[in-house]
Parts: structure tokens; C-alpha cells; sequence
């Protein structure tokens, strides 16, 4: 071994200090989330140190939102590591995780790295790191400790004291050390080389697996900087190194250590809470999303929240279906809430319609479709919510100022165009048959509710046959043919009526004009619709899946179940005996809103049709057949009734 020199000193080794950026944390909450789940083995990430930092400042080690990358960023003065991350499930399992263990097994890998070579071959790898963390993404609270595995040795090692670079090497020396480091290792930098004097004037530089023997080893500390538009490296230090002994055998098990201090300057773990630095509306975006996420953990794997966000809703009623199907869509993560009315708000309404408080029926009250957007956005600012003021025609209602109306059809026209699924939420029984009509031709998703005093009514409409759905859905044959019922041939809401919808408040009274129910009916009845859509869009065939004809028969098609379950065609709800069931029926050939006929006048004559249907009460039970079928029931029974027939037979 070496003579040491008398002014040596113990050689002390400056750990690193760990510098965390936000975007580090925002990348491990979504990778939480959507990734890791509660999977809580190492995974591999990246981080960095620089050799151009102040002299005055600490070593910082660098981890930022590119560090869940496969392949990092190159620069010369950037050296990257490869890390270890652990995410906990629990602040408990944080805690109580096994720190020695953990930096034991990480840095007996190092050992073996050093013992193989490969350390040699990739000197990368001398420079690992770990980090254990846990993420309250409830709190954002972020919770931390980075260790630097270091193998200590069994006798300390010595150094002589720092000099300039200029006190080992020439000015030529440095600018030919800067010329080959450059030549040698580009962009990419290096963190360990070797470099041997060529002359007076020159260096050369070399890998480690080049290094010779010995138990002195010149260091040099190189500090790359640009001053003034010109790099230098001039003010890097040079200092030699005595080196003992690092075991007494290279197969024995080295001490190891390495865990990152806190600010207290005592080992343990750090916590950041990001919530005041982040936007609000961000952080209730996430929060909105939390939840669902969640459901992908354990519960289920498959459900796409993707097409569930990227779902247009038009809501035609902003009364208490109106309300309570909004908040339901919103916490399944709808984006996109439209709403058509042409109410404004009573003092009546706040109590059942959930959207509206007190003070938006004073002095007359304001339009439902303008507070109901507003109040969406103040409980989910990151919702895209709008209200259209406007009336929907209906058939039995006579049209006295056909400019308006025209425009009005043509507003609602836009709008079921421009969305993806509609809910018919209207007080009255035929002001729902124009957007049946409309989103039939459009080949909308429709979900249909509807109030008794104690009962309810949810369900889906059909939907046209495309190409797709001719080569997709259900064929109706076969063992199935009795049992499913494909989604383009499901009934509406008017499917089951052999008359045309009239007027239905003319000549009522006032409980019969209002809509009178138990209230946890529209309650019940909104979820079960804001549910049904959802069920819809989880299914493989979306709009077109099919519907269950006998759901008491054991041999229930796993064709009609989405990744939620069922997708019935009816739910029908009897709150008097606590009791639902789930019918299902095929469109019906002469329905006064879907069936063929009544699509072909709507697509070729447009307004002129509808026109005829508001004014003429007989015109739509003309045109499908309705009038004809009414007839022939009544000719069947006067020759049901023969004249010899006495009462009493």
C-alpha cells in the first residue's frame, strides 16, 4: 500500500440531496391511477445529476415528469441514473416498510454489478438510486425518502486536499481535456473516465475498463460551465485518493448505507402537499375522476371511462328528471351536459329539483335553462354545460306561429345532432315524440323516464339498422330467437299505444296537469336512467346491444350483458310494492314515432310533415295504419254479435 502523505484527510463523500419536481408527482398520481393500480413492485425509473451547478450549492439530484420514460434525454452535463421506485398502497405499509431490507437488496445488486463488471462495462450503474414513496391523492399529500446505495468500506480512505485543475494540468492540458471529453462522448456524457497525459500539451481519454492497478488513484472533479458565451472547465479541482481495502474477501456481504436525510437533518422521510400549488379546477377535474378510476383497481378492470367522458348528453327537461340525471351523469364523469327547457324556476321546484335553491324563483323565477348549466359548472367547473331556452312542438297542439316553431325544430334538429345520447325527461306524454322522432332518424341513444304517483318508467329506444350493426348484432335465429331482442328492433315509447299522442292538458284539472309522485321516485328514476346509459355504453355494441325477452330462463345470453351487467329494454318501477321489472318488446310496426313510415315522410318532407302531425290529430294514425286498424276492430265485433243471440244465452 501507499505512503500517505502527513496532510491527508479523512476522504468524506457529499451525498446527493434529492430535488423533486411537481410534474414528477402529477406523472406518479396519473401512473397510480391508471398504471400501477395496487401493485406495489419496484419500477424502473430515471433521474439525473449535473456537474454544472454553482460551487456553493449542494449536489442535487434531479427527478422530473420525464423520469417514467424508457429513453432519457442526452446532454453532456446531464448524467443519468438508473432508480428503483416503490409505491405503496398505504401511509401504514410506507411506514412500516423495511428500509434496511429494501436498501440491502438494491445494493447487494450493486455489489454484484461491481464483483461481474458490469459496473465497469456501464458505470451508470455505480450510481442507482431508490425511492419509496406513497401518494395520498385524496390530500395530495406526497409522501417520500430516496436513498443512494453506498458501499462503505472496511478501513476509510484518504485524500489530499483540493487544488484548481490548473495545479495537475497545463492550460493546454485543460483545453485538449475538454476537446477529447467532447470528441469522445458527445452529448451523452460520461459519468466515470480515465485520463492519462499524452505530453505537455495533450490528454487522452479512456474507458474504465481500461484502469490499471493500484491503491492511489488521482481524482479530478470536472465542472463544466459556460462563461460568457465560452465554455470552461478551468475551475474543476483535482485531489488524490489512498485507497484501503474494500472487504476482506470479495465474496463477503459489504455494509451498506445510504438513506437521504430530512430537512431536520435526521433519517426519515419528507411529505409535500401540492394542493395549494395546483388550479382548482384541475384539482376537482381529478378528484371528479378519483373515484372512477378506483372502480378499475379491483372491482372493474374493463370499464372504459374513455368513451363514458367523451359522451355528449342532451337532457330535454331540466325539471326533477331533469336535475337528478345531471348530478348522476356528472359522477360518472359526463363532460358534456346540455339542457333544453322553456320553464323558469317556482318556489315549488327547489325542493325536488336539485339544481335550483330559493333564491332563483324570486320575482318570478329565472329560466331552468340558464341556472341549471350554472349550477353544474359551480359544483364541477370542468364541465362544458348549456341551456337552450326553447319550446318543443307536439302533436294534438295546434301551431299558430309556424316561423318561430320552424325555428325551434330546427335548433332542436342541431342539437340532437350534435350529441351523442338523449334523455326525454318532459312532464307531458307527447311533447316526447318529436326528439323520438328526430334521434330515431339521427340514430341517437335514447333514454326515455317517465313518472306515475308511485311508479316509473325507464327505458331505451331501438335504433336504425346500419352496416354495422347488420354485421355485428344479434341475427334472429337460431336458439336466440325467442330469447334476445337485437338493438335495432326495440320499441319506444309510443310502440305500446295503437292511438297518436294528443293533448294531454286540455281539460284537466291541476293535479292532473302537474306531475303528482312520491319524490324518491324521480330520485329512483333518474339513477336508473343516468345507469342504463352508462350500461349501454359499456357494452361491446353500444346502441345496438340486445335486450333479454325472458329474464327468468336460465339460459341468459351473455350477449345482452355489458362489463356493468344487464342492458334491459324497460325498467318499469312500482314503488307500492317495492318492486321492478324488466319488460321488453319489439317495435311496433305502426308506432306513431319510429316505425318506417313515419322516418321516410319525416327525411323527405321535413316541416311540412311535422306541420300536419301538430295540426291534424288524426294524421299520424292515418298515415301508419292506426285508423284502418281501429276500424277492422270494430267491424269484428258486430259480427261477434249475431241477432238471434239473447243476453241471457
Amino acid at each position: 500500500m501507499a505512503t500517505r502523505p502527513e496532510e491527508v484527510t479523512l476522504l468524506q463523500f457529499a451525498p446527493f440531496v434529492s430535488r423533486i419536481d411537481t410534474g414528477f408527482w402529477h406523472k406518479l398520481g396519473i401512473n397510480k391511477l391508471d398504471v400501477f393500480k395496487l401493485d406495489e413492485d419496484a419500477k424502473g425509473i430515471h433521474g439525473y445529476y449535473r456537474n454544472d451547478n454553482m460551487e456553493a450549492l449542494s449536489c442535487g439530484f434531479n427527478v422530473d415528469y420525464e423520469a417514467f420514460k424508457s429513453k432519457q434525454n442526452q446532454h453532456s452535463n446531464r448524467f443519468n441514473c438508473i432508480g428503483h421506485l416503490f409505491v405503496k398502497n398505504t401511509v401504514e405499509a410506507f411506514k412500516d416498510c423495511d428500509k434496511s431490507e429494501l436498501l440491502s437488496k438494491i445494493g447487494m445488486q450493486l455489489w454484484e454489478d461491481i464483483k461481474s463488471g458490469r459496473s465497469i462495462e456501464n458505470p451508470s450503474l455505480l450510481t442507482q438510486f431508490i425511492a419509496l414513496t406513497f401518494t395520498d391523492l385524496k390530500k395530495y399529500n406526497y409522501y417520500y425518502w430516496f436513498a443512494f446505495p453506498i458501499i462503505k468500506p472496511a478501513e476509510d480512505f484518504y485524500a489530499t486536499s483540493a487544488k484548481p485543475l490548473d495545479s495537475f494540468l497545463s492550460t493546454l492540458q485543460i483545453e485538449s481535456l475538454l476537446s477529447e471529453y467532447l470528441n469522445s462522448f458527445g452529448d451523452a456524457g460520461s459519468p466515470f473516465f480515465l485520463l492519462k497525459k499524452s505530453d505537455a500539451q495533450t490528454v487522452k481519454i479512456g474507458l474504465l475498463k481500461e484502469k490499471g492497478s493500484g491503491d492511489k488513484v488521482q481524482i479530478i472533479c470536472l465542472r463544466d460551465k459556460a462563461r460568457e458565451g465560452v465554455r470552461s472547465i478551468s475551475h474543476s479541482i483535482t485531489f488524490t485518493v489512498f485507497i484501503s481495502k474494500i472487504s476482506d474477501g470479495i465474496d463477503d456481504i459489504p455494509k451498506l448505507i445510504g438513506w437521504e436525510k430530512n430537512k431536520r437533518q435526521k433519517l426519515g422521510p419528507r411529505m409535500i402537499n401540492l394542493s395549494s400549488s395546483l388550479d382548482p379546477v384541475k384539482l376537482s377535474e381529478s378528484a371528479v375522476d378519483l373515484n372512477l378510476k378506483l372502480m378499475r383497481w379491483r372491482l372493474m378492470p374493463s370499464l372504459d371511462l374513455e368513451i363514458i367522458a367523451q359522451t355528449k348528453c342532451l337532457l330535454l327537461g331540466a325539471g326533477t328528471l331533469g336535475c337528478n340525471v345531471a348530478r348522476c351523469l356528472m359522477g360518472w364523469g359526463i363532460r358534456t351536459i346540455s339542457f333544453v327547457d322553456n320553464g323558469k324556476v317556482s318556489y315549488s321546484n327547489p325542493v325536488r329539483q336539485t339544481l335550483y335553491c330559493f333564491n332563483d324563483s324570486i320575482d318570478g323565477g329565472k329560466p331552468k335553462a340558464e341556472v341549471a348549466p350554472t349550477c353544474l359548472k359551480q359544483i364541477n367547473p370542468s364541465v362544458n354545460s348549456t341551456g337552450y331556452s326553447l319550446s318543443i312542438p307536439m302533436p294534438g297542439h295546434a301551431v299558430n306561429q309556424v316561423e318561430d316553431v320552424k325555428k325551434d325544430i330546427t335548433i332542436l334538429e342541431e342539437l340532437i345532432e350534435n350529441h351523442d345520447a338523449i334523455f326525454l325527461l318532459m312532464d307531458t306524454r307527447e311533447s316526447r315524440w318529436l326528439p323520438t322522432v328526430i334521434a330515431k332518424a339521427k340514430n341517437k341513444i335514447v333514454i326515455n323516464a317517465a313518472l306515475g304517483f308511485d311508479t316509473f318508467l325507464v327505458m331505451r329506444h331501438g335504433v336504425n339498422a346500419t352496416d354495422y350493426s347488420r354485421q355485428h348484432c344479434l341475427a334472429d335465429d337460431g336458439n336466440c330467437k325467442n330469447l334476445l331482442v337485437p338493438g335495432t328492433e326495440l320499441g319506444c315509447y309510443f310502440c305500446n299505444d295503437v292511438v297518436a299522442p294528443g293533448n294531454s292538458t286540455n281539460d284537466r284539472t291541476l293535479d292532473q296537469q302537474c306531475t303528482v309522485s312520491r319524490p324518491g321516485v324521480s330520485m329512483i328514476a333518474s339513477a336508473l336512467a343516468a345507469e342504463l346509459l352508462i350500461s349501454v355504453l359499456q357494452h361491446p355494441l353500444r346502441q345496438y346491444a340486445p335486450a333479454e325477452m325472458n329474464l327468468h330462463d336460465p339460459q341468459m345470453s351473455v350477449q345482452s350483458l355489458s362489463a356493468l351487467g344487464l342492458v334491459p329494454h324497460q325498467i318499469r318501477g312500482f314503488l307500492s310494492r317495492f318492486q321492478e321489472i324488466l319488460p321488453c318488446n319489439r317495435a311496433f310496426s305502426s308506432c306513431t314515432a319510429c316505425s318506417a313510415v313515419i322516418l321516410e315522410n319525416y327525411l323527405q318532407d321535413g316541416f311540412s310533415f311535422l306541420l300536419k302531425a301538430f295540426n291534424s290529430p288524426t294524421f299520424l294514425e292515418d298515415l301508419t295504419g292506426l285508423t284502418k286498424l281501429h276500424e277492422q276492430c270494430r267491424i269484428e265485433d258486430i259480427w261477434d254479435i249475431s241477432d238471434t243471440e239473447d243476453v241471457n244465452d
